[in-house]
C-alpha cells in the first residue's frame, strides 16, 4: 500500500473513531467533544 493511501486510511479510520467516540461520550461529557479532535 502507497504511503499516500495508508495516509488516507489513516485518517479515515481516525475520523471514524472522533465520530464514534463523541457519540459515544460526548452526550455524558460534554467537555470531552474538544479533546477527541486532539486524540
Amino acid at each position: 500500500m502507497s504511503p499516500v493511501a495508508l495516509q488516507r486510511n489513516s485518517s479515515f479510520k481516525t475520523l471514524q473513531w472522533q465520530i464514534a467516540f463523541q457519540n459515544e461520550y460526548q452526550p455524558h461529557y460534554p467537555m470531552l467533544g474538544h479533546m477527541s479532535i486532539i486524540l
